[in-house]
This record gives structure tokens, sequence and C-alpha cells, in this order.
């Protein structure tokens, strides 16, 4: 609460004068500006305050999630692959993840949290791929180390996403 300058008596929020001896309220401070040639924007965008990068990297992920679906429909049919029962189900999981990538850009909360799951579970997959390459390599393979460095890719991926979703949540915890 402010303080009058002349009696020290506390002047109640709003008040343009103290009620004890009448003096004027100080006015506030001057509002400083940014040196010129200063960004006056903020490091900041959307509602949940995440810095831009994040929000510019969420929307890449979203574009890819879309951009993959279609490609992948779009080659079931220009392959002909559509008509087998195989390619119907390639189609449909392509197109399914180009519909996540539009919930995701549109915020539908109940994408976000099918995806915090899935990548949780790709997390999961990533650790044990990642324990099998391992005995691969040990054992000899050559290919037990590029199981390894996809298991990571795959376990940094589902975790980038996680943080993505949750620096992007526009809404209050449930507690």
């Amino acid at each position: 609460m402010p303080v009058c300058v002349r009696c020290r008596s506390d002047i109640p929020v709003g008040s343009a004068a103290c009620p004890a001896c009448g003096a004027a309220r100080e006015a506030p401070p001057p509002v400083r500006l940014p040196a010129r040639g200063a960004s006056r924007a903020p490091a900041t965008s959307g509602a949940s305050g995440a810095p831009r990068w994040v929000w510019r990297v969420y929307r890449a992920v979203c574009v890819y999630w879309i951009a993959a679906g279609a490609l992948g429909v779009a080659r079931a049919l220009a392959s002909g692959e559509a008509s087998s029962p195989t390619g119907i189900v390639a189609m449909g999981v392509a197109a399914l993840g180009a519909l996540v990538g539009i919930g995701l850009l549109l915020h539908i909360e109940v994408v976000r949290g099918v995806v915090n799951v899935l990548s949780f579970l790709k997390i999961l997959s990533g650790l044990l791929g990642f324990l099998t390459g391992l005995l691969g390599s040990i054992v000899g393979g050559m290919w037990g180390v590029v199981a390894m460095l996809t298991s990571l890719l795959d376990i940094a991926t589902g975790g980038l996403m996680i943080f993505l979703i949750g620096e992007t949540d526009t809404r209050a915890p449930d507690l």
C-alpha cells in the first residue's frame, strides 16, 4: 500500500489524495522505453508464456506429422496398394498421423494427451531397443549399433514431444 509523503499515513489503492492530510498522491515513476533499436517484442508468444523457439518447434513438429501422413496416403494411392488389405491399413495409419498433427496444431487436449502417452511409450520402447542393440553389438553385429542409434533417436524425439506439449500447455494444471 502506498504511503503519504507528507504525513506517512497509508493511502488506499486508487485514491488520488491522502485521507488523513489531503496531500496529493505522488505520481508513479515514468515508464522507460527501451533504447533505440532494441526489440520491444517479448521473448515469449502464446498464452502459455513459452519461448518463441518452443512454439516454432511445436508447429514444425505438427506440420511434419501432417505432411508425413498426407505423403503416406498419397504413396499408397499412387502405388496401387490401396486395394490390398495391408495398403488400406497403411493408408489408415498415415491418415491417422495427419489427423494427429492437425489435432496438435489446433491444441485439442485429447489429442495432446494421447500424444503424451504415445511419446512415453516411444521412450520405453527406445530404452528396450537400446538394450537389445547393445546386446547385439556385443555379439558383434553392426546392426546392433544401428539399433542403438535409432533407439536413442526414438528416446530423444519422444522426450522432445512431451517437453513441447508441456511447454505449450495453456490451461492450469489439475492439482
